[in-house]
């Protein structure tokens, strides 16, 4: 049996330590919270005597929300920070089969689940669903999409954003085949009330499959495997959307072998990590706005892994999970943030200067937490501060402090302060770092 785990970038801890990792094992609903260090803190096991997965997770007022698959119904449980259930519900119209594949949120407000909806007899095409649910788990609207709008096409949905640049709402990635032949690579942008604003098809030649979709300020990004032409084989690939939905861009990038990007996390620098499967194992890509490669890192764990999902942790470096079928194991890696620097897990590294952490969560409803290293040879005052699109400073978080060597976290609470893209900046003498954060309201 397959055992089958997905890392969700995490909501870290006050203390930044923890990670939570769902999926199934023996296609039955699976949690579990780890530390840093890979340590397991807690672990359940849901629907033991049904089929369930776990395909996504957000934070809840008493825990989390886990969302994903049960049977063939889209299940929706809210659970304590310690893993027991206080509740679950089940969404599905009879005759249909659900998977569900994302869940994005609003802080009390609502939850958007997204996913594929298909006939049990066959009669007729898969669709792409969305919903939306109160924090009570109640419907509050559902809408389904017929992507390709042909006879014989199969509309596939693997990923979903919330977007905020141009009016809130949804970006869906996917593939839809046709008569069962070519895969076209598709995007879908909705209102936040789920009306459909703008799709684009990419590709259409053998195989173009997006697997994840992210966003920038400037573009949405969806990684892949994308037929080479000239080559014959399967690469990674990278498209640039604008939030109207043109064609930026197309960049792919060639480990040897065929190779699919199935994992996707912005980076630091306003950049991105690609992750994936390639015929000796993981390839680990970083690339900058412009697509531009930056370094890559192979991990041999023979031809049959599957990388699932990849994040920052907040100490050290990268964490990538997936799981193995040869032999049938699930995998936590962690690594450094920069392959040509050695880090070691079993204890925390300072950084000789200073290093500005991915914030969290991000986008962010009302306070946003900024995570920041001192090291041990820095001796000058430290100014932390957020500013605006137009360079104007908006919060001034720490006005020049020395700190001594170690991590340290600042809260920014943006209340009053409008919607829109801001800058986080780190300065420490004539050393800067910056990072790009969004406030949704």
């Amino acid at each position: 049996m397959q055992n089958h785990y997905k890392l969700i970038p995490s909501y870290f801890s006050p203390a930044g330590d923890d990670a939570d990792i769902v999926g199934e094992i023996n296609q039955r609903a699976f949690y579990l919270r780890a530390d840093y260090t890979g340590d397991s803190l807690t672990s359940r096991i849901y629907n033991t005597e049904s089929n369930s997965t776990v395909a996504a997770i957000y934070p809840s007022r008493e825990g989390s929300y886990l969302a994903g698959n049960y049977i063939n119904r889209i299940w929706l449980m809210n659970i304590e920070e310690d893993g027991d259930s206080l509740w679950s519900k089940f969404y599905g119209a009879e005759g249909y089969y659900y998977d569900c594949c994302s869940m994005v949120g609003d802080f009390n407000r609502y939850l958007v689940l997204a996913g594929t909806v298909w006939p049990q007899d066959d009669e007729g095409d898969p669709d792409v669903f969305l919903m939306m649910l109160d924090f009570e788990g109640d419907s509050l609207w559902y809408r389904s999409y017929d992507i390709c709008e042909a006879e014989n096409d199969k509309d596939i949905c693997y990923s979903m954003v919330e977007t905020f640049t141009g009016g809130n709402g949804f970006l869906l990635a996917g593939s839809t085949t046709s008569n069962d032949q070519d895969y076209f690579a598709w995007a879908l942008r909705t209102n936040l009330d789920g009306d459909s604003l703008w799709s684009y098809q990419i590709g259409g030649a053998l195989e173009d499959v997006p697997y994840n979709v992210e966003h920038n300020w400037d573009f949405f990004a969806l990684t892949g495997g994308f037929i080479d032409n000239e080559r014959g084989i399967i690469n990674y690939g990278l498209v640039k959307l604008s939030y109207a939905g043109e064609f930026l861009s197309m960049r792919r990038y060639s480990s040897g072998r065929i190779a699919y990007a199935t994992a996707l996390s912005r980076a630091s620098g306003n950049g991105f990590l690609l992750a994936g499967t390639t015929a000796d194992g993981i390839w680990l890509l970083k690339v900058d706005q412009e697509g531009d490669s930056l370094w890559s890192l192979p991990i041999n764990f023979g031809h049959d892994a599957f990388c699932s999902a990849i994040t920052y942790t907040m100490y050290s470096g990268l964490a990538l999970t997936g799981y193995t079928e040869s032999p049938n194991n699930a995998f936590l890696v962690e690594t450094t943030r920069d392959p040509e620097t050695s880090v070691s897990n079993s204890h925390i590294q300072f950084p000789v200067e200073m290093s500005l952490y991915p914030v969290f969560p991000n986008p962010f409803n009302s306070t946003v937490t900024i995570p920041f290293a001192v090291g041990a040879r820095r001796a000058v005052p430290l100014h932390l501060a957020i500013f605006d699109p137009l360079g104007r400073r908006v919060a001034e978080l720490i006005p020049s402090q020395v700190m001594c060597a170690g991590l340290h976290s600042v809260v920014w609470d943006a209340k009053g302060v409008p919607a829109g893209g801001y800058v986080v900046r780190l300065e420490a003498g004539e050393a800067q770092i910056e990072q790009q954060i969004i406030l949704a309201k």
